[in-house]
């Protein structure tokens, strides 16, 4: 779920350093520049010393702050294209479909080996929720919604059913499709899904009918 908590903290964190710190540069030093200096000229002339000091000072504290932040959310966001690439390559060779779900919008996000198990290319399947469920066998449209409803209420954590899909040149092909919500807001409304979608074959779906 998204926080605002986890934008809110860094910097919550650079204000405080900064405020400390500012705090502290005006009370010592000016308490230390008025026991050392009488003389009104000279004391003014340091106080103007003393405020580019401390803009030069802070602007460093302030650069050193905001860089340590980026630099850790480089390192993740690395972590995680490696993470995504490794995802994928793991995917095409074992040849698992792979869906990505925008709730919001019921965009989709299909790769190459999902497209081709129900014989569309990217030209030819606009991805779309409403195409994908036009697609699912009328006997198992009921079962595979409610799943999916269960999933984004929260009565399951989990999105796993196996049911028929037509394909493009008009068969019927058995499926096992996997996935869960991966982003929430604020509110605990889904954002987005992910899953996979494997085919299978029909000596695995013997048991299952046109009834079921």
């Amino acid at each position: 779920m998204i926080s605002s908590r986890e934008y809110i903290i860094p910097a919550l964190k650079t204000a405080i350093i900064y405020a400390l710190f500012g705090g502290l540069w005006i009370l010592f030093s000016d308490k230390l520049l008025g026991v050392m200096v009488s003389d009104l000229q000279t004391y003014a002339a340091i106080q103007t010393c003393k405020g580019w000091l401390y803009i030069i000072v802070t602007a460093a504290l302030i650069f050193h702050l905001t860089y340590k932040n980026f630099k850790e959310m480089g390192i993740t966001l690395e972590t995680l294209t490696a993470s995504d690439q490794r995802y994928k390559i793991a995917a095409k060779a074992a040849k698992i479909g792979t869906w990505e779900w925008d709730i919001r919008t019921d965009d989709l996000t299909l790769n190459n080996e999902y497209l081709r198990t129900i014989g569309y290319d990217k030209k030819s399947f606009a991805p779309i929720l409403a195409n994908w469920e036009a697609l699912i066998h009328p006997n198992d449209k009921t079962r595979v919604l409610q799943a999916l409803d269960d999933l984004l209420t929260k009565k399951t954590k989990t999105f796993s059913n196996r049911y028929r899909i037509l394909t493009k040149d008009g068969q019927w092909s058995w499926v096992q499709d996997r996935g869960q919500v991966f982003l929430w807001d604020e509110d605990g409304s889904p954002i987005k899904a992910i899953g996979v979608h494997i085919h299978l074959d029909d000596t695995d779906n013997e048991h299952f009918t046109d009834n079921d």
